[in-house]
């Protein structure tokens, strides 16, 4: 005689088991929200291109025009460090008076991922981390 698993079976474990793997196959997790990328895989994927893009030809090494140099910042903890200026340079982006008149600006997608990766990664550092 064969016993077979009830139709209940199958439904637990599709919902308690497989589910729940598929959602994280595809990138996301049981809550359903995305999975973060690593905040330093993000900035060299997304954000350092959109900060030399519109931002490093002024504020470099050689030109730092306002005093800012953005184009030596490679890590994301010197860029939590430094919460003053990255917090000045967030605003002037926010308020789009960055990149200045006359100059090519961000689309408004680049504008709202980079604002919203400098808030996020400048609130989510660590308080004795830095100094204000």
């Amino acid at each position: 005689m064969l016993i077979l698993p009830s139709k209940n079976f199958f439904i637990v474990c599709s919902t308690t088991i497989i589910f729940p793997l598929l959602l994280a196959g595809a990138g996301f997790s049981s809550t359903g929200r995305a999975r973060a990328e690593d905040p330093q895989v993000e900035f060299d994927k997304r954000i350092k291109p959109l900060l030399t893009q519109y931002c490093v030809s002024c504020h470099n090494a050689k030109n730092s025009q306002a005093g800012v140099n953005i184009g030596d910042v490679k890590t994301v903890s010197a860029l939590q460090k430094d919460q003053t200026s990255w917090r000045k340079i967030l605003n002037r982006i926010n308020d789009r008076s960055m990149p200045p008149a006359g100059l090519p600006k961000p689309t408004a997608e680049q504008h709202l991922q980079m604002t919203t990766w400098l808030k996020t990664t400048l609130d989510s550092a660590a308080p004795n981390s830095y100094a204000l």
